[in-house]
């Protein structure tokens, strides 16, 4: 996921660039929902990208990077009423507020000075809602995420121990399984048969 700690005892760096941009990359995509939950930022500094259309308590939000819940909504809706218009706003801020005046003024056909002579003659209602509830589901289903776990236990591993052990032979299905992922290394990872990779 894009950690900066290193290690030259457990895999050099060609192999390194291999996994991250390989298994490691299918890795970090299963478990995004997770990061943005959290807020877990990259390596590089950088927030998970934000969820889209989760499921809540509420409704469908969208989760920012930040871990922050944003309730999807229209941010406004104009409705005619006889021979009037009516538009009400769903926003979270002033800011947010200001940027779709324009939007609603044209939907609703009427200038923005006169839609904004209007709202200043009417009283904001504040509504809060809370996502009590947020479905996210955690999926390593892909062979390619249980071979960067694995990978990763075995830099672990080797970080506290040196590389040595890890060449041992109780290791080696898991190396085989790491690197080339044939169905019969990944049988022989979790049976008593030997890869045949």
């Amino acid at each position: 996921m894009g950690g900066r700690k290193s290690t030259r005892v457990a895999d050099c760096s060609k192999c390194n660039s291999e996994f991250g941009s390989g298994i490691d990359s299918t890795l970090t995509d299963e478990v995004a929902s997770f990061r943005a939950v959290f807020g877990l930022r990259s390596g590089d500094g950088e927030l998970p990208p934000a969820i889209r259309n989760a499921p809540s308590s509420v409704g469908p939000i969208n989760l920012l990077g930040d871990g922050t819940p944003n309730q999807r909504s229209k941010p406004f809706t104009v409705e005619a009423i006889d021979d009037q218009v009516s538009v009400k706003f769903q926003v979270s801020s002033l800011s947010e507020l200001a940027s779709y005046v324009p939007h609603a003024a044209a939907h609703a056909g009427v200038t923005e000075e006169s839609l904004w002579s209007a709202l200043g003659q009417q009283t904001g209602v504040e509504k809060v809602s809370y996502a009590n509830a947020v479905t996210l589901t955690l999926n390593c289903k892909e062979v390619d995420s249980v071979r960067s776990i694995a990978k990763s236990c075995l830099v672990l591993l080797a970080t506290q121990t040196g590389s040595d052990r890890l060449k041992g032979q109780e290791f080696s299905k898991v190396r085989d399984f790491i690197k080339k992922c044939e169905a019969e290394a990944a049988q022989g990872l979790f049976t008593e048969t030997a890869a045949s990779c």
